[in-house]
């Protein structure tokens, strides 16, 4: 009822606004913890992935953040393992200002060692370490950011009733091809960019 949904927007509002305090300006991120009248000083990708994604950080907040992502992660901020890290790669995706070209950055850094070794994705990403536990582990962001966000595959409706092309404008990244598994079908798009010219190619589901 609009009396409920206009209290509980309130509280959410109220819990954002609340997590601002650990907004470490200096450092431009968000801190992990608050024990003992003091911050801790830790910081981790996936706390600010949350940040970006349920509307606590501001514009300017979001894209100091994002800077802030890298391959190989500074020592001082905690790296998610890989079923985590879709916590961070959506809101980047959907954020502008380059957070996709960013996201590939991030993908094809961590995930091109696993690929070149043929590899399932581990539960961590060293897993020829003494500390892996899993061999084959969940985590597939990846695929369906390639799939949604590159070559631009969107459901729309209930079950892929419809589709929708959207090739992103991307910088550094000329063409793209790839099948995306519908419910419905394969849809596999091919696109091509060259100087101010497009060619997309599309095949849908009979």
């Amino acid at each position: 009822d609009p009396a409920s949904a206009q209290r509980w927007t309130e509280r959410a509002a109220a819990v954002r606004n609340g997590l601002h305090k650990y907004w470490n300006e200096k450092r431009g991120l968000f801190e992990d913890a608050f024990s003992q009248d003091k911050f801790t000083g830790q910081f981790s990708e996936l706390a600010n992935g949350l940040a970006l994604q349920h509307g606590v950080a501001n514009p300017k907040q979001s894209a100091r953040i994002i800077s802030q992502f890298r391959v190989e992660t500074p020592m001082n901020i905690a790296k998610p393992t890989p079923i985590w890290i879709g916590q961070i790669l959506w809101p980047m995706a959907q954020a502008g200002a380059g957070g996709l070209e960013k996201v590939i950055e991030l993908i094809r850094g961590r995930y091109e060692p696993i690929v070149k070794n043929g590899e399932t994705i581990p539960e961590l990403w060293t897993p020829s370490s003494a500390n892996a536990r899993s061999p084959i582990h969940g985590g597939n962001t990846p695929a369906l950011i390639l799939s949604r966000e590159v070559l631009g595959i969107k459901g729309i409706g209930p079950v892929f009733k419809e589709c929708r092309i959207e090739v992103p404008d991307l910088k550094g990244i000329d063409w793209a091809k790839g099948v995306f598994p519908s419910v419905r079908g394969d849809i596999a798009v091919e696109w091509r960019r060259s100087g101010e010219q497009w060619s997309v190619e599309v095949k849908l589901p009979e």
